[in-house]
């Protein structure tokens, strides 16, 4: 896991820190330990991926600067609780206005139609 900052056009100066945790996050919460550097050179455990905390050099951070290991420590986090979603009724007309609307639409398109023949009727001479 790595946490670089929000606004990532210029790395310079920024600080960056890698975490490599002894099992996976989950959302049920607890503890998870930081898995503590080994006794090697400090680039071969920074490309391993130990834990540890940097300043960019330049604006890509495309290597490591000075490295502060993390030699112990533990991410705590609580589990995460999704709020129950009520649905939503979707308003609707009862059938008994449905069928009324019905009884109103009808003679209102019936003459609309009538409207469009007698216009598209030619006229005879």
């Amino acid at each position: 896991m790595i946490f670089v900052p929000a606004d990532t056009s210029d790395l310079t100066g920024k600080q960056v820190i890698l975490l490599d945790l002894q099992s996976p996050m989950t959302d049920a919460g607890g503890t998870i330990a930081i898995k503590p550097p080994e006794a090697e050179a400090a680039v071969t455990v920074a490309l391993r991926n130990k834990a540890f905390s940097t300043f960019c050099p330049d604006a890509t951070c495309s290597g490591p600067g000075a490295m502060r290991f993390i030699a112990s420590g533990e991410v705590v986090g609580r589990a995460v609780v999704v709020p129950a979603v009520a649905p939503t009724p979707v308003p609707t007309l009862p059938p008994w206005s449905l069928a009324l609307l019905s009884l109103v639409l009808a003679p209102i398109a019936w003459m609309q139609q009538r409207r469009q023949r007698a216009v598209a009727k030619p006229a005879r001479r």
